[in-house]
């Protein structure tokens, strides 16, 4: 993480009810703000893979910190930090 962008933080279920859709739409113009952004949360399995592809995207970028996808009964997590 650099003290010097400013930093973006999502905690929510990874659903389009909630937008992730569209942050997921804009991670391109966050990464050129220049902006950090993190996630945390669970939820659809296409949102969670795509949210958990942006620290390949935006390695100076992102952060990216995942429950699990929906349904998932084991309470495992998966955390990924990029800086």
């Amino acid at each position: 993480m650099r003290d010097d962008v400013p930093l973006f933080a999502i905690v929510s279920r990874l659903t389009q009810q909630k937008g992730i859709d569209l942050v997921l739409a804009i991670a391109d113009e966050l990464a050129a703000i220049p902006a950090q952004l993190v996630v945390l949360g669970a939820g659809e399995r296409d949102l969670v893979l795509a949210v958990g592809g942006l620290p390949e995207r935006f390695p100076a970028s992102s952060a990216y910190a995942s429950a699990s996808t929906r349904g998932s009964r084991t309470g495992s997590r998966r955390a990924r930090t990029c800086s």
